[in-house]
């Protein structure tokens, strides 16, 4: 291998290291930002329950004059909720299983709302447990998104930050060889 070679590789693995490990931290930042942002938006939604209820109720009382289905879930935005009317019990059943001790413990104010990853039907959601807002009937109100819901977004970021990686050392590479065909 030649000087100039040996002098072009360099720089190009100088640079492909520092970029990579540039590359990583900056997709670690954005994947914990997007995740957060996730968590948020449940929790937006969960507070928005109550005015969901009432438009629910609103609805069928102009319709027909059913009686609503509140537990039927309702999708708002890219999160789906379940409402249920207080008192709760244990055992209820829900989309994601029967509500547990914790569940009424939530509806009824003893424990503070909580997060879960919940495995059903073999695809993975996150949930988001809480008091009905503005209720103290004992109401639950559960928030859900499909927890792979940005698992396209992160996979674009990583393949262009690996794109932009690669094209760094490659640029770097044919910048040095020039470079060291003058001088060298």
């Amino acid at each position: 291998m030649t000087l100039r070679n040996r002098v072009s590789a360099a720089a190009a693995v100088g640079v492909l290291i520092v970029v990579a490990t540039v590359s990583g931290v900056l997709y670690a930042v954005y994947a914990a930002s997007v995740h957060s942002r996730a968590d948020v938006t449940l929790v937006d939604a969960a507070q928005q329950a109550s005015g969901v209820a009432q438009t629910i109720k609103q609805s069928a009382a102009g319709g027909n004059g059913s009686v609503p289905d509140l537990e039927r879930p309702v999708t708002v935005g890219s999160v789906e909720l379940q409402l249920f009317q207080g008192p709760v019990s244990v055992g209820q059943p829900t989309q994601f299983g029967p509500l547990s001790n914790q569940d009424v413990a939530v509806a009824e104010g003893a424990q503070p709302p909580y997060f879960a990853t919940v495995d059903e039907g073999g695809h993975q959601f996150r949930v988001y447990t809480a008091a009905m807002p503005g209720g103290s009937d004992g109401g639950l109100v559960r928030a859900s998104r499909a927890a792979g819901a940005d698992d396209g977004t992160l996979r674009n970021a990583a393949l262009l930050l690996a794109a932009l990686t690669v094209g760094a050392a490659a640029v770097t590479y044919g910048a040095a060889r020039l470079t060291a065909g003058r001088v060298l």
